[in-house]
């Protein structure tokens, strides 16, 4: 990938978990390291989080692959069969707040469906991508602050959209550059 993912567990700033073609765990600040998986990925790891409700929800993925794991990154379950669609262009993962079963994911890709979701742990997905244009969505942030909507960011080719509860994505780009 171009570059190497890495995320720091948001419960324990010791532990840093990084992605190459595995998955490797440091608990000493990047002192020592231990491989994770041995899942002999064909591209590199492009995109890990870990849930802060649950540090033992990891999700990584490389550009067409998903997989989750619920214990600390012991053992691995690939979730690609459940996405509803056929992309080797998978870009972000986000984790929502409070629930370690409600995952995001963007795609890079030039067509209508962008941004999907999942509250089952990827068993299901949803296309929330109305309101987006059709061109690549390269992350996807929550804004934890709000307590009483679920409130997304994503970061386009062309600027910033944001989505508020049940809404669609709208333009959240006035004043900054394209």
């Amino acid at each position: 990938a171009w570059v190497t993912p890495y995320v720091l567990d948001p419960n324990d700033p010791q532990t840093i978990f990084l992605g190459y073609k595995e998955l490797y765990k440091s608990t000493d600040r990047g002192d020592s390291w231990t491989q994770l998986t041995n899942l002999e990925i064909t591209n590199y790891i492009r995109s890990i989080a870990i849930s802060s409700s649950n540090n033992q929800y990891l999700y990584m993925s490389d550009f067409n692959k998903l997989w989750k794991s619920t214990d600390g990154g012991s053992s691995w379950l690939e979730i690609t069969n459940g996405l509803p669609f056929t992309s080797n262009d998978i870009t972000y993962i986000t984790i929502k707040d409070d629930d370690p079963n409600t995952v995001w994911i963007t795609l890079g890709e030039y067509n209508s469906n962008k941004v999907f979701q999942t509250t089952d742990g990827g068993a299901s997905w949803t296309d929330i991508s109305a309101g987006l244009p059709p061109i690549p969505v390269m992350s996807i942030v929550q804004n934890k602050q709000n307590d009483v909507d679920t409130e997304l960011y994503v970061g386009t080719d062309v600027g910033v959209y944001q989505k508020i509860g049940n809404n669609n994505w709208s333009s959240y780009s006035t004043g900054l550059p394209k």
